[in-house]
């Protein structure tokens, strides 16, 4: 995780004609590993209106969740069944306790706004998310498409939901430009605000994590056929990289609307088409 950072920076400093990090050994290679040490030996100043065990858990619970979706990893060879991919779609859906806990205990009407964004984003394109997968396993049950499914991959044969599911995760993740809830560019950084030191780096930790692991699970979704599985990370991730340096941050209101006026009701449309055709 703490290198992929370094790539992020690398290429955001190459689309942005900047230069990245470049002076620790060679090409920087020791700066997420300095960045990281530096976090963790900074002091930890709680806001003393905060509430102590809640401020406390939020980080814990979310570097517990995404150990947990990482076992799917280690104990997912061959083929990825419909059951594992509604686990995961419901561990990953407890993130938004993590947006609750951390404007809960921090006490700081920042964090409360940042965290009531958060959920509300969430939770709006968790409802796509699941209708989009509903449509993912009907595709799969007809024949022709279940062996050509096995025999190449389901982003040859569509490429438009690929488009669908991977918009859908950006907004999940909170990244750009649907980063609202979370602005590191700005002066408050929304439901973290209040953190910092080692429990800034466990929440960096569990949400660069959920960002890797969702590369993995769309390569295991859309590109199994042939190849190595940490390449096809790699692509995605940069794909990632590559939107967050390419469009400007939404309005939130606008992300709303996008998600219950615009895609829900494009993908409850195509639900339907799907299963006549099954």
């Amino acid at each position: 995780m703490a290198f992929f950072t370094l790539l992020e920076r690398k290429i955001i400093g190459l689309i942005h004609y900047r230069i990245g990090p470049r002076k620790l050994i060679i090409w920087g290679i020791s700066q997420p590993l300095r960045d990281a040490a530096k976090l963790l030996c900074k002091e930890t100043i709680r806001n003393s209106y905060s509430k102590k065990i809640i401020y406390l858990f939020a980080p814990i619970l979310g570097i517990v969740l995404i150990i947990i979706l990482w076992f799917f990893y280690y104990f997912s060879s061959g083929e990825i069944s419909s059951i594992k991919i509604l686990s995961i779609i419901i561990i990953s859906s407890l993130r938004v306790f993590i947006f609750l806990l951390t404007r809960w205990g921090s006490f700081s009407k920042y964090a409360l706004l940042g965290g009531y964004r958060a959920i509300g984003q969430t939770i709006s394109y968790e409802a796509c998310l699941w209708a989009i997968i509903l449509i993912l396993f009907y595709f799969c049950e007809i024949p022709f498409i279940n062996n050509y499914f096995i025999k190449f991959s389901l982003f040859l044969i569509f490429p438009i939901l690929f488009l669908i599911w991977l918009f859908l995760w950006l907004a999940e993740l909170n990244r750009s430009p649907f980063d609202i809830a979370e602005r590191e560019s700005e002066l408050v950084s929304g439901y973290n605000v209040e953190y910092r030191g080692g429990l800034f780096t466990v929440l960096f930790i569990a949400e660069y994590g959920f960002i890797l692991f969702v590369a993995y699970l769309t390569c295991r979704v859309f590109w199994r056929a042939g190849g190595i599985i940490e390449t096809k990370i790699l692509v995605i991730r940069r794909i990632l990289v590559w939107i967050r340096c390419s469009f400007p941050r939404i309005r939130y209101e606008r992300i709303m609307t996008l998600s219950w006026k615009i895609i829900l009701p494009f993908v409850c449309l195509i639900l339907p088409f799907v299963n006549i055709i099954v």
